[in-house]
């Protein structure tokens, strides 16, 4: 579909004349050359100088004016998706479109040129004003099924994880009513916020990628800061201290030796990442089959002893079969990897346990 494509376009009669160009500026490696013709009043037709000099150069200027007018006019003319109706004139600017060229296009060319008026037939019935409603409800373009239009493929996403900073509560649709206000509770002990899963899943996918990318670098202190910040909101404040602890006791836990694995997966994964041969974090991927359009981001891929292995971090509460409880999604990422770099590898899940 084209940019400010409509499905009726009317172009409405209008003469082709085109005012001599004011002026023309030439621009070349040694600069630029500005060519004055003649001054008008602003916003009128009142000249108070003109020059009969630099012929040449005015007549480009017309050559240009002119091809930008017939670029224009066919820019016009081809946003139409379904019917042109053209206002035609003799000295019309839009009689060039009406030429077999148009036609080829697979445009409705319909000509709005005046003709003699004809006397109208008697009214046999009459009709009410719902039925004629219905009748352009029903027939006219502008509310008829755009097929055409629809997406022609499904989106798929296997690693889509929910946005971890929209913290607060989603607004009552608008049909819902408001419930009564409750009744201020006894006043109880005061209870210590905790982060939410989906937000402390986010942090940790976070600090796994940069311990990698960083080669196990970053001041721990320094790098668990800067992952808050990046992800900061008013909303996320109360939990800063919550975060930080959970943070610090998972870097701790990575950088020395790891989490126990039941489904096969090395427990020191950090220092099986920083050795492997080759190792890639976040990995983006995209692949049409058939109609599905797959996308998505790999948490990490690593090549060791001539394998290739895709590696999911799973902060679930529950860390046993996460592998079969993820199956759909390893596929994807094992058929993703075969159909965009041509080699097999094998994808399962690393439980981190917060």
């Amino acid at each position: 579909m084209k940019g400010l494509e409509a499905p009726v376009v009317i172009l409405a009669s209008k003469g082709n004349r085109i005012n001599p160009p004011d002026s023309r500026v030439e621009h070349d490696l040694n600069g630029s050359d500005a060519y004055i013709f003649r001054v008008k009043k602003p916003g009128g037709r009142f000249v108070y100088l003109q020059t009969s000099e630099f012929t040449e150069e005015a007549e480009a200027e017309k050559e240009v004016s002119a091809a930008e007018q017939k670029r224009l006019a066919y820019v016009a003319a081809t946003r139409a998706k379904n019917v042109l109706i053209i206002g035609e004139r003799k000295s019309s600017k839009w009689k060039e479109l009406m030429d077999d060229q148009m036609k080829d296009a697979g445009l409705s060319l319909l000509s709005a040129e005046p003709q003699e008026p004809e006397e109208l037939p008697e009214i046999a019935e009459k009709s009410s004003v719902d039925d004629l409603y219905q009748t352009a409800k029903d027939e006219c373009i502008l509310t008829q099924k755009r097929d055409a239009e629809a997406p022609s493929f499904e989106l798929c996403n296997p690693s889509r994880k929910v946005h971890p900073v929209r913290l607060d509560a989603e607004p009552l649709p608008e049909d819902t009513p408001a419930e009564e206000p409750e009744k201020e509770p006894e006043e109880e002990p005061e209870k210590e916020l905790q982060a939410d899963g989906a937000l402390l899943g986010t942090l940790v996918h976070r600090m796994m990628e940069l311990l990698v990318s960083g080669r196990n670098q970053m001041d721990g202190e320094q790098m668990i800061s800067q992952i808050i910040a990046e992800y900061h909101t008013p909303s996320i404040e109360p939990l800063e201290k919550d975060l930080k602890e959970k943070l610090t006791s998972v870097l701790k836990t990575v950088r020395n030796g790891g989490y126990p694995q039941v489904n096969g997966q090395p427990q020191d994964i950090l220092a099986v990442l920083l050795n492997a041969d080759e190792v890639y974090c976040e990995m983006p991927f995209s692949y049409q089959s058939g109609k599905k359009l797959w996308n998505g981001v790999m948490d990490a891929v690593y090549y060791s002893n001539g394998q290739w292995h895709i590696i999911d971090y799973k902060t679930n509460a529950d860390g046993r079969e996460l592998d079969q409880r993820y199956e759909m999604q390893l596929k994807a990422y094992k058929e993703a990897f075969k159909i965009i770099c041509g080699q097999e590898a094998d994808a399962g899940t690393y439980h981190i346990d917060v």
